[in-house]
């Protein structure tokens, strides 16, 4: 995620492709956002578009922006919102992803806070899901994060999940990109 000073404001990846659809394609912003994410039949056009844009960087170096206000704006609430703990069973994303030695399952939990746990886990999204046989973007993995925590769905590309994004990706700053990946 990055300050775009044509849109004004922080976009991570899905909020930069998304103006793109109406504007070259010519289709309206409903029509291009009624299927973001996939379900069991077929993975959504943007997530095609995400894993196939995210492979041309594999092997650079990340940086996401952190020097103009609003990134540093964008941080800090993804840094709040990380630790806000809320809805039915009082989760924050650190109930699950703060603690070392943590797991859901089979699944280990990454702590998300720390840049040498983040960086793995940031460099290979968006990722293809071996559970569901799809790729998936880090907008859909914000999303089920909030799903499983019984609190109500981020709206695609709203402040909330890039900010989210950006507190993620500064924090693994450093890392080579490795992805798209696969995850379980």
């Amino acid at each position: 995620p990055r300050w775009f000073e044509d849109a004004g404001r922080v976009m991570d990846l899905e909020a930069r492709l998304l103006p793109c659809m109406p504007t070259l394609q010519g289709r309206s912003r409903e029509e291009a956002t009624k299927r973001v994410f996939g379900n069991d039949d077929r993975p959504s056009e943007m997530e095609y578009l995400s894993a196939y844009i995210a492979g041309e960087s594999r092997g650079v170096r990340m940086s996401p922006g952190i020097g103009h206000p609003a990134e540093q704006a964008a941080f800090e609430l993804g840094r709040q919102l990380f630790f806000h703990r809320a809805g039915p069973w009082d989760f924050s994303c650190a109930s699950c992803h703060g603690e070392e030695g943590k797991r859901i399952r089979m699944q280990d939990l990454p702590v998300l806070s720390r840049p040498q746990f983040a960086q793995p886990v940031v460099s290979t999204w968006p990722a293809y899901r071996v559970s569901n046989s799809q790729f998936k973007t880090m907008q859909w993995r914000i999303n089920d994060c909030y799903r499983q925590m019984r609190m109500p769905e981020p709206n695609f590309v709203s402040e909330t999940t890039i900010a989210m994004n950006m507190y993620l990706a500064v924090t693994g700053r450093g890392a080579t990109y490795r992805g798209p990946g696969t995850k379980r």
